[in-house]
């Protein structure tokens, strides 16, 4: 096996430590670290060594040997994502092999990537193939599985400094969250139809186009980054199954017209990106209305350009027809010929842009007509249901209930309205409020308010016996598992929150009985 010169070092935007030699049998890219070349390779090392005071080992790939740290840099649904010896590669590491990606699948996809990173030496985000979080080499597991993949780390200018977190679509597409210009928007969302585009004519899905899965930035030129990329799967045979994302899936899976995501509902998600990314709408379509129908878009302003107008309907009304979808060739065909005629922007349209987001989010209130607002006023008094409240004090003689005209033989406050009657209560309810919401289900004291209670006694109660069997569960993993300490406690916690709610809500019960 041929060894490499140092000019051999490849730039990729994340630091290759050799060239791959086409020639050879078996090709690897040594990117051990120099304190570790010379050692012998091909095998797991029989123990881990400590250094930093973090746990190294060594694993093997198809194409190179890699020195891996147990540090975990983020966890997904699948798997976390480890640092390697090279600060331009990362290790994802499948919680449960069973469940990695197929092999056959794995592998095309590294062969595009190499291809593209490895074998052209593309820069980053520099075309739409390299913008691609390709997978460049699969760990193969001891029982013939999968134990993991090898990834480009994501870009340094995708990570938002404060946060160490990669800047995602959802910062792009969010009013709240302050994102660019429209100039910057239609660019980084012209990238994105062109990354989907080159997706499809390699005949792939992504399946799971989501604001998390795309990172992007404007400095210190336009790049937008598909990552989650090591479970695109080929468009033929369709998918048995899949994952989706709160708000971006498609409604056919809703539906279940489809067992997984497919490539139309890449072209749905890329259609919803430019609903929410041009306009900056919430965009929440994937709730039926009253009918039973899928709502279609209804924050599509006049003043858009017709044809990105015509071209949101087709993606987004009746979603229920593939046939209409826009492919995202449409979409970069279209805004090139709307926004960059000639090769420039069209600065016109998009200041009417900006101009038609900034009176849209106007925050002033609605004009109402004249009309006297005044305590005694008939629809005032009308609302008022204590007669004794209707007189107002005057609070500049003597504090309220002491004496004179104002004083009162009632010296409580004014009676709060029932919880049951008119207040609801939210689904994410701490479990803290669970008391009070019992205390005013005993007052009402019917057999309903009275199921309630015990549906409210119950509910802090399974969660109090499942985090105890998690606890059980707990004392078999490892102590020095990344974050265990933490999550023991948290879960204790949670645990005595539960066991005052129940002691609370039983000694309520007593006192009612």
């Amino acid at each position: 096996m041929n060894r490499w010169r140092p000019d051999d070092l490849v730039e990729v935007g994340c630091s290759y430590r050799n060239r791959v030699d086409t020639g050879a049998a078996r090709n690897r890219v040594d990117i051990l670290s120099p304190t570790r070349r010379g050692e012998p390779i091909g095998k797991l090392l029989a123990g881990r060594e400590k250094s930093n005071n973090l746990t190294r080992r060594e694993i093997v790939g198809l194409f190179a040997t890699y020195i891996i740290s147990d540090t975990t840099l983020a966890r997904g649904g699948v798997g976390a994502i480890r640092p390697t010896a090279d600060p331009g590669l990362v290790y994802k590491e499948y919680y449960d092999p069973s469940k990695a990606p197929k092999r056959p699948e794995l592998e095309l996809l590294i062969g595009i990537g190499r291809s593209v990173l490895i074998d052209q030496s593309q820069q980053l985000g520099s075309t739409p193939e390299s913008s691609v979080n390709w997978p460049i080499d699969l760990i193969p597991g001891l029982a013939g599985d999968i134990s993991g993949v090898v990834l480009p780390k994501i870009p340094e200018p995708l990570i938002i400094p404060d946060r160490s977190t990669a800047r995602t679509l959802d910062f792009l597409v969010m009013s709240r969250a302050s994102p660019p210009r429209a100039k910057e928007r239609v660019t980084l969302l012209l990238r994105m139809a062109e990354i989907l585009q080159f997706v499809n004519t390699k005949g792939l899905i992504h399946g799971d186009i989501n604001g998390k899965n795309l990172a992007w930035t404007v400095t210190p030129s336009p790049i937008m980054y598909l990552i989650d990329c090591d479970g695109m799967a080929p468009q033929a045979p369709p998918p048995s199954s899949g994952v989706a994302a709160l708000g971006w899936t498609d409604p056919r899976l809703i539906d279940k017209l489809i067992y997984g995501h497919d490539q139309f509902s890449d072209w749905y998600a890329l259609a919803l990106a430019m609903y929410r990314g041009l306009l900056l709408t919430p965009g929440r379509l994937d709730n039926k209305t009253a009918s039973g129908s899928w709502p279609a878009p209804s924050k599509i302003p006049d003043a858009l350009s017709p044809e990105i107008s015509a071209l949101m309907r087709r993606g987004l009304t009746d979603p229920l027809r593939v046939e209409n979808r826009p492919t995202p060739q449409e979409w970069v065909d279209t805004l090139i010929s709307v926004y960059l005629p000639n090769g420039h922007f069209n600065e016109v349209l998009l200041a009417h842009l900006d101009d038609a987001l900034v009176s849209s989010n106007s925050s002033e209130f609605t004009p109402l007509p004249a009309t006297d607002w005044s305590f005694d006023s008939p629809v005032a008094r009308r609302r008022v249901p204590n007669p004794a409240a209707q007189s107002v004090p005057d609070w500049q003689g003597e504090p309220l209930g002491v004496s004179g005209a104002h004083a009162s033989n009632n010296d409580s406050f004014t009676p709060a309205p029932s919880f049951g009657s008119h207040q609801s209560v939210s689904a994410n309810t701490p479990l803290t409020t669970i008391p009070f919401l019992a205390l005013s289900a005993l007052e009402a004291r019917t057999m309903w308010h009275v199921i309630a209670f015990l549906i409210s006694l119950t509910l802090p109660l399974i969660a109090f016996i499942t985090i105890i069997v998690i606890l059980r569960q707990l004392k078999t993993t490892a102590p020095d598992y990344p974050g265990i300490a933490r999550a023991k406690l948290a879960l204790a916690s949670y645990a005595i929150v539960c066991t005052l709610s129940c002691v609370v809500m039983v000694r309520l019960l007593t006192d009612w009985l």
